[in-house]
């Protein structure tokens, strides 16, 4: 089966980052597909939707702020989620991805990088995706 492209969600998971991440994502690269990192974790890209986060920060930490938010029923234990109340919050999340991947800057390694979150990019080509559909 041909696909367009083939997307990886990541997460390093700070404190302590998976011990073949790096090698992980290299295989990955040499081999096309695309990766979305979050470091410490995919909650770190719900957060930028209510925040701006530059300092580091743990996934239990990320976990409790989503938690404390309330506004999006987050809860770790179910992993439970109301998206719908994070969705206006997507262009700023995307900007705030965005200032981090800067302040990193790109010799910084994936690992290295924390706060960061790349999870922009896959939404970016799946709403291109969805837009290409619906002007057919």
């Amino acid at each position: 089966m041909k696909y367009d492209e083939v997307w990886c969600v990541v997460d390093v998971e700070a404190p302590i980052p998976h011990a073949a991440l790096d090698r992980a994502l290299a295989l990955a690269d040499r081999n096309g597909i695309k990766c979305a990192v979050s470091n410490p974790c995919f909650e770190l890209w719900l957060v930028l939707h209510i925040k701006d986060q530059r300092g580091y920060i743990t996934t239990n930490k990320a976990c409790e702020l989503l938690e404390a938010h309330g506004g999006c029923d987050y809860r770790r234990d179910g992993k439970s989620l109301s998206a719908h109340a994070l969705m206006n919050g997507y262009e700023v999340a995307r900007k705030r991805a965005r200032l981090l991947e800067d302040i990193h800057g790109p010799e910084t390694r994936l690992t290295d990088r924390n706060p960061y979150a790349s999870v922009w990019q896959l939404v970016d080509g799946l709403r291109a995706q969805v837009e290409a559909g619906n002007s057919r």
